[in-house]
Order: structure tokens, then C-alpha cells, then sequence
């Protein structure tokens, strides 16, 4: 509806940062890209990408903004998936849902297979995927620590013609130490080599985290309000999961968007 009410899309544009012009419209600077003009800016970004703007911008030197900011706690999530050309884990009594363990791997979700019924038996249409290893937690560290150097699951760009998931490939010792693991959990002494794997690591920037919590002491429906507009001078608007009620769901950023919408239409 966006699109077909006359407005552009432009994905993959990496902003770098912004300055208001004497005729108070903000010029937008990206990496690339020519830069654009606009009334209002909303920034739907949680704290670790606010703070990879370029500095140089009065609204972001200003101490308000500057206190603000920094009054969340990213928290990092490690996420891996491998494909199978069947569904091992029913061999260990395993349908779906979920199993959790205090190795590494944390929590593991089945997907299952590809069919169900009397086609499940049918060779070709059996690959199965499972979400090897959901953590939230300090054992984040283990497996940010089996990335190959320089190997980075941030892709601020359109992609060059490499399919999307071999760009976010498991390095050979992630899998081999998540097989070990599953072994483990599951008391199997063979599992199958995964044909693919993929993880997502969202501690990397630019998003330093997956959810995000208040600080001590910080009075977070004074922020969240304070957020929709820091400044009274400057049109800029922050939204998002990180500063709101909902941090941690989608929600969050649902919220804080209908908020501010309600506000523009009042």
C-alpha cells in the first residue's frame, strides 16, 4: 500500500548519519547512495545501531539524546539451523516441539519434515530442519567463538547473486561440535551429516544484541515517551523493540510505532 500510494522502498541502504539544514529539512547521508531529503526521520533502531551513526550530528552530540540512548542493555542471541535429509530425532522418540539441555546448544526445535501422511515415506520428500541451538545466554561466547575470523552474519546490502543462506553458513567446526552435542542430548551414536547449516548471530553489529532490557534505575516509561521525539526542536522519532513495553517481542516495536502514528494523526 506504501508503494502503490506513490512511496519508495529502498532496501539494503546503510544510513551513516544526518544533519537539519538551514530550511529545517534533514539530509540523510548513506553509504552509496545520493543523498535524500526529509521532513520528519524515524529511527526504528535499538541502541547498538544508534550508536554506529555517524557523531557528527548536533542531534546525537546533544546530551539528552546522549543520556537516552544508552539506557537499554542489548542482550546477544546465537541461533543454529541444520537441514537433513530426514528426521533423525524420531529415532530418539523425538516428534517436535522442543528439547533443553544445559550444554551449549541450550534449546533445540524440530520442524520436522517436509510432508506428512503417506508421502513422508517417500525419499525425496523427507528433508527435515531443526533449530540446533537457540542461546541467549552465556553460551553465546562458545559458538561466537567457532566463527571463522571475519566472517560476519550482518549483510547491510543487497545480496551480489550468492543465495541467501550460504551467506549466513555454518563454518565446519560450528557443525561439528553441534553434531557432537546433539549425540549427546538425544544418546545417539550416529547421526546424519546435515546437507546445510546456517546461524545467525545478532550480537554482531549492527544490532548488538537480539532483545533488549532497561537499566537499573532508569524509569522506562519516562524513556520510551521521551524517545518518540527526544528533541523538541529536531523531527526525529525513535521506535522500536528496545525502548518500549514489549521489550523482547515484536510487539514492543509494534507499539511504539501505532503510538506514534496515533500521535501525527491527532
Amino acid at each position: 500500500r506504501f508503494v502503490a500510494a506513490g512511496g519508495h522502498l529502498h532496501m539494503g541502504w546503510r544510513l551513516h548519519g544526518f544533519h537539519k539544514r538551514a530550511d529545517g529539512l534533514l539530509e540523510l547521508q548513506f553509504d552509496g547512495q545520493e543523498p535524500l531529503l526529509a521532513r520528519r526521520l524515524v529511527l526504528a533502531m535499538p541502541r547498538r545501531a544508534l550508536e554506529l551513526l555517524d557523531d557528527d550530528a548536533p542531534f546525537l552530540l546533544d546530551p539528552a539524546v546522549r543520556d537516552l540512548v544508552p539506557s537499554v542493555t542489548p542482550h546477544p542471541m546465537f541461533k543454529i539451523f541444520l537441514c537433513y535429509r530426514y528426521a533423525w530425532w524420531q529415532d530418539a522418540g523425538v516428534n517436535n516441539g522442543r528439547s533443553v539441555t544445559d550444554l551449549p546448544l541450550r534449546q533445540i526445535y524440530y520442524f520436522g519434515s517436509e510432508t506428512a501422511g503417506p508421502t513422508a515415506y517417500n525419499p525425496e520428500m523427507r528433508d527435515s530442519l531443526v533449530m540446533a541451538s537457540y542461546d541467549d545466554g552465556a553460551h553465546v561466547g562458545f559458538w561466537a567463538g567457532l566463527q571463522e575470523k571475519g566472517h560476519s552474519t550482518t549483510h547491510f546490502f543487497a545480496d551480489n547473486g550468492q543465495p541467501r543462506w550460504q551467506r549466513y553458513a555454518c563454518p565446519p567446526a560450528m557443525i561439528d561440535h553441534a553434531q557432537r552435542q546433539l549425540k549427546l542430548v538425544h544418546d545417539l551414536e550416529y547421526l546424519p551429516d546435515p546437507y546445510a547449516a546456517a546461524f545467525q548471530n545478532w550480537g554482531q553489529d549492527p544490532y548488538g544484541g537480539a532483545w533488549n532490557s532497561w537499566n537499573i534505575h532508569v524509569k522506562g516509561w519516562e524513556v520510551r515517551e521521551q524517545m518518540l521525539q527526544p528533541l523538541p526542536d529536531w523531527p526525529v522519532h525513535i521506535i522500536g523493540e528496545a525502548y518500549s513495553a514489549a521489550q523482547g517481542w515484536i510487539e514492543g516495536a509494534l507499539q511504539t510505532s501505532a503510538t506514534l502514528l496515533d500521535r501525527w494523526r491527532s
